[in-house]
Formats: C-alpha cells, structure tokens, sequence
C-alpha cells in the first residue's frame, strides 16, 4: 500500500486545481452557510439562538451573523476566519482529505477514511449541499455554489487516490458515491488525479492509438484497473507518490507533553510508531520491536493499523520500556520514566476512584 517514493524520478505535471488557502476559504464559506442553515429552523423572537450560533463558528460577536448581504472576507464583513473553525471536524477532515488527493499524504487517520469516518460523513454533507435548495437560493445572496463544488472534488480525488493505492481496508469511504467496489477507476476518477479533461482521456483509450490508456468494460460502463491508471499516470508524469506520514507521531515531546490520561499516552506511542513505519526506518523499527519481544509489534483485523502489544504493567517495567524507547528512536531512559510515572498516576487515580465508590456504598449502607 505504501510506495517508495525514491525511483519516481521528477516530480508530478499534476497540479491541485486549488490552494490551501482557497480550501480554508471555502470551510469557512460553508460552515457560514450550514450556520446561517439552522438559523431558519432554530430562530427565536428574541434572538437567544444567535448566541449558540456564534460559539459554533469560535465567534464572540453576533454583528451581522445572519446578515446574507455580509460575508467573511469582505472589508466590513464577518469577524470570521479560518482559525476559528480549525479545529472544527470539517476543517481538519478536508485539510486530511486535501492533502491525501493532492499531495498523495497520507496521515494517520487515513487508515479510517472507511463509511463510519468523519470523511465519509463530512462528504455526503457536501454532496447533499451540491443538489441542495437551500444553498441554490442562497447563492443568490451570498456566493457559496462554487465553494461547495470545490470541495466536493476534493473529496472525490481523495476517493479516486484511495481507489488506485488501494487505501480501503474494505470499506471506501466514499464509496457510496457512483462507486461500485470493484477493482476499476472511471474517467472521472482518473481526469481528477491526472487534472486532464474527461474527453482528451477517452480519446488517448481509443484501441487504435499506438499506446492507449488499458480500459476493461464492467456492465455498461468503462473502466481503468489502478495498475493500469498507476502506469499510465507515471508514464504522463502526473502520478502522486503516497506517503504514509502520521503528524501526531512526528515528534514526542517526554518532558513536556501533558498526557491527560493513560490511553492518551499509550495512543501517542502508537502514533510515534505508525509515523516511524511510514519511514525510511519501518525496517529497522519493525526489527528492533521484535528483538525486545516477539509479536510486540501487532496490527489490528479491521483496518491494519500498527500498536503495541504492551500490557498495563508493562509500562511499569523500567528496563522493558527503555528498550521499546530505543525501538521507537526516542530517549530511553526519559521514556522508561515517563511510562512509569504516567502507569503510577493512573493507577493512583483508579485507587482513588474505588475509595469513593467505597466510600458511597458504606454511608448508604447506613
């Protein structure tokens, strides 16, 4: 699933057909307008509702929040920007999904982009919107079509780039979506990851050119085998490697990194090692895990997502988990204390839970 990027030569001819920027423009249009949405269901007399309105977008003032004729970027217009909305599921579910499509990054919640996952939701919420009758006649006072469609694209190449890496687990998050789990990409599909015309594509299929685009009918309909689409891709030079990068993994900060419970911890060295097998290293990590123990280095049934085969006292165990700090390249020492410190608090947090559940039960008793 995941490429070696080192032999693909030059990069890609391929070109997002947006920035990053015109996307963080158009979540915050959108999120405007699914706001301003239930403002036409939930509207009170007296206002009241503004208030909740406000705090969904990370505003403090409601001037002009339903106002069609002010929007978020003009010169007077909404105190609304994308940093407000950031950490919003929608913004980081299409920041994910941008990245994946255009710039074949793949983090790692990439490994859960299946029909349950905030991609697939946050999708059909924009398909929705693209045949909506509200966002048609709202278009009229502030422009939000456009937007719309953009992302919509951005979530269909997402999909067409999981279609040829086989990035599904079984499950396609779009796949809901004119696609029909078989092993084939349609036109459209590859027009988005080459950004070349639907047309000029089925004119370089026809049989009677020299080398033509390899199509396989299914029903009705034409379609390119992701062997064949990754080959003809590399050959026009548009093809994105994927590169499996977990930022959360990226860097562990033992020191000064507050870890609000056990599981956060032990989720922020599954991070660090599904970054590292992402990388150069995955070898020599991969090596090093099983030197420490055999079958430390575990992936889970549903989706293959790496973790660590760790039991809670293991956290305990100084010299154990210094051993499991080198394998994950990180301070071993530092790591062997830190693990045991954050396993002491939560064990002191669980004593002191069931002292007050003692506790309750005794004066009821009485």
């Amino acid at each position: 699933m995941i490429n070696d990027n080192s032999s693909l030569g030059t990069p890609s001819l391929f070109q997002a057909p947006l920035t990053k920027n015109d996307l963080r423009q158009h979540v915050v249009t959108i999120s405007l307008v699914l706001v301003r949405q239930l403002h036409f269901i939930f509207h009170r007399p007296d206002d009241s509702h503004e208030k909740a309105q406000i705090q969904l977008l990370g505003m403090t003032s409601t001037k002009s929040i339903n106002n069609p004729d002010v929007g978020p970027f003009e010169e007077d217009g909404l105190p609304l920007t994308y940093e407000q909305v950031a950490n919003t599921a929608f913004a980081t579910t299409m920041e994910e999904l941008y990245e994946l499509a255009y710039h074949g990054m793949l983090y790692g919640r990439g490994y859960y982009m299946n029909s349950e996952s905030s991609a697939s939701w946050v999708s059909r919420v924009l398909v929705d919107l693209s045949v909506s009758h509200f966002a048609h006649a709202w278009d009229d006072y502030s422009s939000c079509k456009d937007a719309v469609r953009a992302l919509v694209e951005v979530c269909e190449t997402a999909q067409a780039r999981m279609v040829l890496e086989h990035i599904e687990n079984g499950d396609n998050f779009m796949g809901w979506y004119g696609y029909e789990g078989h092993e084939g990409l349609t036109f459209r599909q590859i027009a988005l990851l080459s950004g070349m015309t639907e047309a000029s594509l089925r004119t370089m299929a026809n049989p009677k050119r020299s080398k033509p685009l390899k199509t396989f009918s299914h029903g009705r309909n034409t379609y390119i085998s992701p062997a064949d689409a990754k080959e003809w891709l590399i050959s026009k030079g548009r093809y994105v490697p994927i590169a499996n990068i977990d930022r959360q993994g990226a860097e562990l900060d033992l020191v000064n990194e507050t870890f609000h419970s056990f599981d956060d911890f032990c989720w922020r060295l599954d991070s660090r090692l599904h970054f590292l097998l992402g990388t150069e290293a995955a070898e020599d990590v991969t090596k090093a895990l099983e030197e420490v123990r055999e079958g430390l280095l575990r992936r889970r049934l549903i989706d293959q997502t790496p973790y660590l085969a760790l039991e809670p006292s293991d956290y305990a165990n100084t010299a154990l988990m210094s051993m499991v700090g080198g394998a994950l390249q990180l301070p071993s020492d530092l790591l062997a204390l830190r693990s045991a410190a954050v396993y002491a608090r939560s064990q002191a947090e669980d004593f002191e839970r069931r002292i007050k559940e003692m506790g309750t039960k005794d004066q009821q008793s009485t």
